[in-house]
């Protein structure tokens, strides 16, 4: 008899810790909502993982207003788990419109992959020892394959990154279709017309019609300690010689007020019709600041930009290393 006790005591001290467990990390998933993030400077891959927030938050809190209602019929548990969804995935985004967060239908779309997740895995243990195991199955398997896909460029942003990381100290190759979306700016695209190593470059089209045309590396190894000097190699294919500048920044700059003696920004001229080697100390990176040092083993992004064109051009870029 006290055996029998002492076990039954056991499980309701596990089950209450489980359940505290549970109600401090939903808690903690609905205050981040709101609070701390990713921001417009944040890697990548961050981002990305910020997002499959939506999706285990209301994978839980469904799966647990289901136990709760799980006396009732099929239909009203499909029904209250649908408005319990979108209900409270829309009064999210409202306040986070309030609070400086742009609405994205997106996260609309994972609540509801979450619920029907949630939804999954009550249908498939429900009707796991009866004949509509398939059918359950198929539900579980539906849910699984649709996260999967929306899933899917925190797969490609992942992928992108071990590339990346392989490559250290080499920033950028461009050997490969999946370099290219390691970089953010207009006409983009790899070519085979003008190269320095390997067999491909970036081909940049630089436009007349912003007072900036800029292409920025924004998926890059960022702890650049350790090494003294940044190479980039630019070809310049006009007649005449072109000024561009270089710009680096660290996260510091990228979240405070992003003044211009904040980082690194220094003009060149690109000469024409010849391969032109940059190369930057990355102790003059690091001392560009007026106030502070910039931190090396923080670099968030490096940037390209030329200003005041009056016609369009095109450079290529290959081969962007430290030394």
């Amino acid at each position: 008899m006290n055996d029998n006790n002492d076990t039954y005591q056991r499980r309701n001290i596990t089950l209450g810790m489980s359940n505290i467990a549970w109600f401090l990390g939903v808690i903690s998933l609905f205050i981040l909502f709101f609070i701390g993030g990713p921001s417009y400077y944040s890697s990548p891959v961050f981002k990305e993982l910020w997002n499959t927030g939506h999706i285990l938050f209301f994978t839980l809190t469904t799966y647990k207003l289901i136990s709760l209602i799980k006396h009732k019929s099929t239909s009203v548990i499909l029904a209250s788990s649908l408005i319990y969804c979108f209900t409270l995935g829309a009064l999210i985004e409202l306040v986070q419109s309030k609070i400086g967060r742009s609405l994205d239908l997106h996260d609309i779309y994972r609540n509801a992959l979450g619920a029907f997740l949630a939804l999954s895995i009550y249908i498939y243990q429900k009707k796991r020892f009866d004949k509509g195991v398939f059918l359950a199955s198929s539900y579980f398997i539906i849910a699984g394959l649709l996260i999967i896909i929306v899933q899917n460029k925190l797969f490609q942003t992942i992928k992108i990154d071990i590339a990346a990381r392989s490559k250290f100290p080499i920033l950028a190759s461009f050997e490969s279709k999946l370099s290219l979306k390691q970089w953010s700016g207009h006409n983009l695209s790899l070519s085979t017309e003008k190269t320095l190593t390997g067999l491909y470059s970036l081909k940049v089209g630089l436009s007349n019609k912003s007072k900036y045309s800029t292409v920025t590396l924004i998926h890059m190894p960022n702890n650049w300690e350790g090494y003294n000097y940044l190479a980039l190699n630019i070809y310049n294919p006009n007649q005449d010689a072109l000024k561009i500048t270089t710009k680096i920044t660290d996260y510091q700059h990228d979240l405070s007020e992003q003044l211009h003696n904040d980082r690194y920004n220094k003009n060149f001229t690109l000469l024409a019709s010849h391969w032109n080697i940059i190369k930057i100390s990355l102790e003059d990176i690091k001392n560009s600041p007026e106030t502070r040092e910039l931190k090396l083993d923080n670099i968030s992004r490096l940037s390209l930009f030329t200003t005041g064109l009056t016609e369009d051009k095109v450079i290529y870029i290959d081969s962007i290393t430290l030394l």
